[in-house]
């Protein structure tokens, strides 16, 4: 996968000009120290810099594996004819103008995809800024240059912020195994730049910088397999909008691209960080506990040889990414450390503690100083009382990582804290013998000086204690992800879910089980899936609830009446229910108030002192089949109390996203079982029935040991004619 993209024996440029502010002459400028064959193509030219041009791409002397193409947008479908001819393994399309331009440039892009996969030519762009790969000397990009060869793969949609990127990474002396502009992603996605990257023997982390997701569901299937050997970032821009569109469904009205992708990241196993300062730092504080050098860097390897072949080989780790499963802090203000272990809770980051042997070193090399976490080393701590506190954390096999908080007090020597860091932290030393360390210098412009210094020596430094503590929890994130649910049985079924072609799914929505979508055929479904129902009758004419009167009222009443009408997705927004009904009176009241909304109308018993919840399923375009569960009834969207989870999932991951929400907390023992068994049902009931677009379950009335649907809304997707019939 990518082996011509990426590891090319020979590239082409077309459109070299020898004008050095073109965007060709400065690709073909980054060629220079690439290793194998580089062709010019130009025919207004005979030579450039040094290399004998060509007319064409068809006049090549040689076979070629990759072309890059820096020519105006009406020229590009004819040479990548010329490439199909000359049986190219590879094409990238810096030429802008095409689909993120016109409705001409978008059909002629189109064009040229189908073209390319019909040739299983591997297509980057158009509209990017190329590809980069240190490790065989291959800049095939109009970017700056001097990228360093390192263990962080790139992926990035946007050509300038992968050049941002590129200039961050210089400044921090970080290097980078592969980088993929994948600009409109007509051919290569991030989900192929993904499995190029698992593969990949140089790369050990996977940052990633989108806008928007070419295939979700084939995003989060290779997310969950790659994120078990190869800590992913990613940064989402684009997360907000003017506004959102009024959805049909509590289910979908929280459900924005950024909420759904969050909660894809704890069932997936990949991060999603909120800042270019958070994708920074977390980035590379990640890529040094990743180091040979940091700790748990003695990683066995598996691999595939071959030698000069113009393959991608692999190199895959054999055990599981080693990261630090707690946190200690340090610091010289109470304060902050007690902000930060509150922040600490929030990020779910389990805090060490002191062993015992380490207790006895506090007394007597600072005995004024309480072992705590966080510990107080006090405002007038000097550099001796911190170098001091750091070696008994070091060697405290209880602690794995640690946090040095530190405020420029009066007394505060930050060049000797500086200088104390760099000594034990610093990029000379061996890693493997020093626990992670984030330094967190409080002092805003005063301390920059210091705060470049450590960097420049890779030391991770934020200028508040509470960067430090999300670069934690991004990185505690990831820990976790090595223990989501991985078995053979639910990767299985992920696969089975993306291999679903157009075809089945017609099929499938051409013979409903669901017909109709009325309130009985519903209520029978729900009831052939193991839910209990309250009882109820549906009125269809005003003769029905005198029937009512022919029994006991104590076996009746009280009732709560609403409409049946199933189109009315708010029916207590526009007066559809009618409650506290004692009698055939009020009864007939309400079934008269109802009929506004269609004569049939459902009388249904209450359910006392039950806590309301909610689950509903959608099948989202962009998205796939997903789940929500949360605090339902009337706290619905006041407390948007949500957890999603995408469809397959296991019961693990069923119970992991019903123990995160709010809803948990007011439940018994015996009720979240029940919530639990409730998603279990409606998640093989979505599953299997593939013509619902959306179904929704609000209230779910949590009633000691039984879950009794109060309501439920249901929307089919429309009926459509098989071609196979016609």
């Amino acid at each position: 996968m990518l082996a011509s993209l990426l590891t090319p024996r020979s590239i082409a440029v077309v459109g070299v000009s020898v004008e050095p502010h073109k965007v060709g002459h400065q690709v073909f400028v980054n060629l220079s120290s690439f290793t194998g064959k580089v062709y010019p193509i130009n025919p207004k030219h005979k030579k450039i810099l040094g290399h004998t041009c060509y007319d064409s791409v068809l006049s090549l002397p040689d076979a070629v594996d990759l072309v890059v193409i820096v020519t105006p947008m009406q020229t590009v479908e004819p040479i990548v004819d010329e490439c199909i001819d000359k049986k190219v393994g590879a094409l990238i399309i810096i030429t802008a103008g095409f689909a993120e331009t016109s409705e001409n440039g978008k059909l002629i892009q189109a064009r040229i995809a189908q073209k390319c996969a019909t040739h299983d030519i591997e297509l980057l762009g158009p509209n990017t800024l190329g590809a980069v790969n240190p490790y065989a000397k291959m800049n095939a990009s109009f970017s700056a240059g001097g990228i360093e060869e390192g263990s962080i793969g790139l992926i990035s949609q946007s050509g300038a912020m992968l050049t941002t990127i590129f200039a961050e990474f210089q400044s921090r002396g970080v290097g980078c195994s592969f980088a993929l502009s994948l600009g409109n992603k007509a051919g290569v996605s991030e989900n192929e730049a993904l499995e190029y990257a698992l593969n990949d023997e140089h790369t050990k982390l996977i940052a990633v910088y989108l806008e928007s997701l070419a295939n979700p569901r084939e995003f989060f299937a290779f997310t969950k397999k790659v994120s078990q050997k190869k800590p992913i970032i990613v940064l989402k821009g684009g997360t907000t909008s003017a506004g959102q569109t009024a959805s049909l469904s509590h289910t979908a009205a929280l459900a924005t691209d950024i909420a759904l992708l969050q909660a894809a990241s704890a069932q997936m196993g990949f991060v999603v960080v909120e800042t270019i300062e958070q994708f920074f730092e977390t980035t590379f504080f990640v890529d040094q506990l990743l180091s040979p050098h940091a700790r748990g860097g003695d990683v066995k390897h598996s691999m595939t040889e071959g030698v000069g072949d113009g393959k991608h080989h692999e190199k895959t780790s054999s055990t599981a990414i080693s990261l630090p499963s707690n946190l200690m802090i340090l610091t010289n203000a109470g304060g902050p450390g007690v902000n930060s272990v509150d922040l600490a809770s929030m990020y779910s980051i389990p805090l060490a503690t002191w062993s015992s042997s380490s207790i006895e070193r506090f007394s007597r090399e600072i005995p004024r100083v309480k072992p705590a976490n966080p510990t107080d080393l006090l405002g007038d701590a000097q550099v001796v009382d911190i170098q001091a506190a750091l070696e008994i954390a070091q060697l405290d096999k209880g602690i794995e990582s640690l946090l040095l908080i530190i405020t420029p007090q009066a007394v505060t020597d930050i060049p000797g804290i500086t200088k104390l860091l760099i000594e034990k932290y610093g990029s000379h030393h061996e890693r493997s013998t020093r626990k992670p360390i984030i330094a967190s210098l409080m002092g805003g412009e005063m301390e920059h000086k210091y705060v470049q210094e450590l960097r420049d020596h890779h030391i991770t430094v934020s200028e508040y204690a509470n960067e430090g503590i999300e670069i934690f929890g991004w990185v505690n994130h990831m820990r976790r992800a090595q223990e989501i649910d991985r078995s053979a049985v639910l990767m299985k079924q992920l696969e089975k879910a993306l291999q679903g072609n157009t075809q089945s799914k017609i099929q499938e929505r051409c013979h409903f089980p669901l017909q109709t979508g009325e309130l009985e055929e519903v209520y029978i479904l729900l009831e052939n899936y193991g839910f209990t129902l309250p009882r109820a009758a549906i009125a269809k004419s005003m003769s029905d609830i005198d029937t009512m009167g022919q029994f006991p009222p104590d076996d009746v009443f009280p009732l709560i009446a609403k409409t049946a009408n199933m189109k009315l997705k708010h029916k207590a927004l526009v007066g559809g229910i009618v409650k506290d009904i004692f009698s055939i009176v009020q009864a007939r009241s309400a079934y008269k108030q109802l009929t506004k909304f269609g004569n049939r109308v459902l009388f249904q018993e209450v359910i006392e002192n039950g806590v309301e919840a909610i689950i509903g399923g959608k099948r989202d375009a962009q998205f796939g089949p997903f789940i929500a569960v949360g605090m339902g009834g009337s706290l619905t969207n006041v407390l948007s109390d949500r957890q999603y989870i995408f469809l397959p999932a296991s019961q693990r991951e069923i119970r992991a996203a019903c123990a995160r929400t709010k809803l948990f907390t007011q439940l018994q023992p015996q009720q979240k079982e029940q919530t639990i068994l409730a998603v279990e049902r409606f998640a093989r009931l979505f599953n299997e029935h593939p013509e619902i677009e959306e179904l929704e379950i609000n209230p779910l009335l949590l009633v000691a040991d039984k879950a009794y649907v109060a309501d439920v809304k249901v929307t089919l997707f429309p009926k459509i004619d098989s071609p196979l019939s016609s």
